[in-house]
């Protein structure tokens, strides 16, 4: 036998409330709270940021793993790195009194500063996007996709970029990470509203009249003839509770496909993986060994020597003041002083020199011909424009080469 009371919902009793006719049968009708749904979770500040954070380092790690495998196989420029056409383009605006000041400050290390310098910039930007993520995802796909537009203007518009194919690394990278970025946040992000609805279904209120919010007030604008009819047919059943039937609103709680702590954390973990994974390769493409055995390889033709005035040579010039430093600057210790900010990673079959400009001919040279030129001998001090008196930005070698006039 039913255990109502003057037509009202045991549920009702308990919590206070009594009801009659369509009314009760509208409150009976609407689902029990599923109180074995997952629990309703949302990443804090901090560990949005660090999602934010691993994401943009994905996109990049694939934009510059297709940037240097479409280098290695001559499709792409070096240049549609974007991490490199960014750096280039900040050496290349950047005044010049402010250039001389990173000289004078950092020396030699004024890359290191720079990379540094961007890597910050890169690492607050990244969880600004994590933390807009977390309340909307859509504002921070726009934000990471206005960081791929700059990018892109980046890369297109230095002078050695070959066309608008430089600009697929950076595009996918960004394809990558706002799908990433909407992988983990669209089931986490809720907008207040929404949480407290959800958080009322979840703790009962909604079914005890608990706060007004809107999904409860949804359920009590339901018709009597709709409240009716869900009653009707769970009867017909054999039941004579109705909240065990489907109305026709979805007997599943939202919060129920909401994402938990533990796989957001391991999605997080797996784009993190992803993203050295990426990195790695990148690292060993080109491969080292086949610069290195280049280089190995390679042997200078004779050269002309220098003339020195009689009985004076290289040798005697460091015998000349007892505790002097070597004339002659060692490799490994002469200053480097350039707007690079990567070592150039290529073999001699694949280097050549682009001769162009206010010139009659345009001429391209390999390195082979090169070698085939007339080669001469000059012992030459180079010093930088931002070297103080008495500083380390200066250096003395023997070249080996062919005057530009003979070529």
């Amino acid at each position: 036998m039913d255990e109502t009371t003057n037509g009202a919902n045991p549920s009702d009793e308990r919590s206070g409330r009594t009801g009659t006719g369509a009314a009760t049968t509208a409150d009976a009708a609407r689902p029990a709270p599923d109180r074995g749904a997952p629990r309703l979770w949302q990443p804090g500040i901090l560990t949005a940021a660090l999602a934010g954070i691993v994401v943009t380092g994905l996109a990049l790690a694939v934009a510059e793993l297709l940037s240097i495998l479409g280098d290695r196989f001559q499709l792409l420029n070096q240049f549609s790195s974007p991490l490199l056409a960014i750096g280039a383009a900040f050496i290349t605006l950047t005044p010049e009194w402010l250039k001389q000041f990173a000289i004078a400050t950092f020396g030699e290390s004024d890359k290191i500063a720079l990379q540094v310098g961007m890597g910050i910039t890169v690492l607050v930007l990244a969880g600004v996007i994590g933390v807009v993520a977390r309340r909307s995802p859509r504002i921070a796909a726009v934000i990471l996709g206005l960081l791929v537009a700059v990018c892109g203007v980046a890369v297109i518009t230095r002078p050695a970029a070959v066309g608008v194919w430089d600009l697929i690394p950076s595009l996918v990278g960004g394809v990558v990470g706002v799908y990433v970025l909407g992988l983990l946040f669209r089931r986490t992000a809720l907008d207040r509203e929404t949480r407290e609805r959800l958080i009322a279904e979840r703790d009962g209120e909604g079914a005890t009249g608990g706060k007004d919010t809107k999904g409860s007030k949804d359920a009590e604008d339901a018709t009597d003839t709709e409240a009716e009819t869900d009653a009707k047919a769970a009867e017909g059943a054999g039941t004579t509770d109705p909240r065990e039937y489907p109305t026709r609103r979805s007997t599943k709680p939202a919060y129920a496909s909401s994402l938990g702590r533990r796989r957001f954390l391991g999605l997080v973990g797996i784009t993190a993986a992803a993203a050295a994974a990426a990195t790695a390769v990148g690292r060993l493409l080109p491969s080292s060994a086949d610069v290195n055995a280049s280089r190995e390889a390679l042997r200078l033709p004779e050269a002309t020597p220098q003339q020195f005035p009689s009985g004076l040579s290289l040798d005697t010039i460091d015998e000349a003041v007892e505790g002097q430093e070597p004339f002659l600057t060692p490799n490994e210790d002469f200053y480097r002083i350039d707007t690079a900010l990567t070592l150039p990673n290529i073999t001699a079959e694949d280097w050549s020199l682009r001769i162009y400009g206010l010139v009659d001919t345009e001429r391209t040279l390999t390195y082979q011909e090169l070698l085939e030129l007339e080669q001469v001998e000059r012992t030459i001090t180079m010093t930088c424009v931002s070297n103080e008196v008495g500083g380390s930005l200066v250096g003395t070698a023997t070249w080996t080469g062919t005057p530009s006039s003979r070529s």
